[in-house]
């Protein structure tokens, strides 16, 4: 991919540290850039070490905001229909008003279609709440909402698709 000419932008860089259970390091480094671009890169122990150390070093990332070009699918046998199987019906879960989606509110797509400090929607905890938008990754955002009692604010991270922006904002 050819590289554009370099800008000046302000980007909010993330690098977080866990180790898992097994006494390995792992650093996810996240850049997000203001017109969406946002890179997610995972680091191993030794790989931070070298990073830390002034070394380059080549890693695997995922990339979200470029639009690829679309892949030409190769043609594909049409499809054989079967006879039709009758089924036993499954039992229907009952659905609450706290399962739909507020009303004047739309889906998000990509996590880079909402921005750091944006206010939505967001579906925790078996319910809608109001939350502002705290980081974007890639298929997830980290919100934060208020809970009532001792645990005051409170960050979570939830998946792209229990996300909904208000219409109008």
């Amino acid at each position: 991919m050819p590289r554009g000419s370099p800008t000046t932008c302000d980007l909010q860089v993330s690098l977080t540290v866990d180790q898992e259970p097994a006494g390995v390091a792992v650093a996810r480094l996240v850049v997000d850039e203001p017109d969406g671009l946002l890179v997610e890169v995972d680091l191993t122990g030794d790989e931070l070490a070298l990073l830390l150390a002034g070394e380059t070093i080549a890693v695997p990332g995922r990339v979200s905001g470029i639009e690829q070009p679309p892949v030409d699918e190769p043609a594909t046998e049409p499809d054989v229909v079967e006879p039709d199987v009758v089924e036993p019906e499954e039992p229907v879960r009952a659905s609450t008003a706290l399962d739909e989606p507020p009303a004047g509110t739309e889906p998000i797509a990509r996590s880079t279609d909402v921005r750091p400090g944006e206010a939505v929607v967001a579906y925790i905890r078996g319910r809608w709440r109001d939350v502002v938008v705290v980081r974007r990754d890639i298929g997830s955002l980290l919100v934060a909402y208020t809970r009532p009692g001792s645990f005051g604010r409170v960050q979570q991270r939830v998946a792209t698709g229990q996300v909904r922006r208000r219409l109008g904002h």
